[in-house]
């Protein structure tokens, strides 16, 4: 692994002086967010904060997972899966385990902090309400999703509102067979959330407790790091600027994946 001498150099001493400079102010900007912004909850931490440095509002980071289920799906029915499954879910020492879906987040001082919002179930779990180049047909297939899918990947979100829904797409059919034929009516889901709140293996995960899917992920395991000692840390020293080098490059691309197979 080849890293410049120099460059390496400077990229530490810069983020020496950047981390003893910036790090007194984010504590200043913390003491006065508990003080006079009493509707936040904490600073937004670790790799979630630079997720969340453009505002709640844009959909930068926005994560699509759909699930079709067999027969159809009441509003009502899928309120009280959700609150019973998800929202009263609790880890072994008792706390919420999907708190953050009743959050959004607010930029105080420069920094992202986690900021609460008056939760209504209904304003994020409902039917497919969309109009204009994202409505679709009474009879809707799989082609009909498929096209809305990209619209609902470059829509904002409400900033008074936790970023995310789930999207209940009734009368919904795998094929085009006729507008007559009820045999083979399903009902589709589809979930956006935004990446500051879960990561892709969370939002599937929701949706799998939600319609106890028996489908599973394939495990990550991450082998031991290459290199030396030094090698690995001038390598942390010198990542920020590769990750902003990165954004830099890649910002306003989207990728959409569709047809996943579960």
């Amino acid at each position: 692994m080849y890293l410049p001498g120099f460059e390496v150099l400077f990229e530490i001493v810069l983020t020496i002086v950047f981390c003893l400079v910036s790090y007194p102010f984010r504590v200043f900007a913390v003491l006065c967010a508990k003080y006079f912004e009493p509707d936040l909850i904490q600073i937004i931490s670790g790799t979630d904060s630079r997720l969340a440095v453009i505002g709640p509002h844009k959909s930068v980071h926005k994560l699509l997972v759909t699930c079709v289920a067999e027969g159809s799906y009441p509003i009502k029915k899928c309120h009280e899966i959700f609150q019973r499954q998800i929202l009263t879910a609790k880890n072994t020492n008792g706390v919420f385990i999907y708190e953050r879906l009743k959050w959004t987040w607010k930029m105080f001082m420069g920094y992202p902090f986690w900021r609460r919002t008056d939760f209504k179930l209904e304003n994020h779990i409902r039917d497919y309400d969309y109009t204009g180049e994202l409505s679709l047909p009474d009879f809707r297939t799989k082609k009909d999703l498929e096209v809305v899918l990209g619209g609902l990947a470059n829509g904002d979100w409400d900033p008074d509102k936790s970023p995310w829904e789930i999207l209940i797409v009734n009368n919904y059919h795998m094929d085009k067979i006729s507008n007559n034929d009820c045999s083979e009516v399903k009902t589709a889901f589809i979930y956006c959330v935004d990446h500051v709140l879960m990561d892709g293996f969370s939002a599937f995960n929701i949706m799998k407790q939600v319609f106890d899917l028996q489908c599973t992920l394939p495990n990550i395991k991450l082998g031991p790091p290459p290199g030396t000692i030094k090698q690995r840390f001038l390598l942390w020293m010198k990542l920020p600027y590769d990750y902003l080098e990165l954004i830099e490059s890649t910002r306003g691309q989207r990728q959409l994946a569709v047809n996943p197979e579960c």
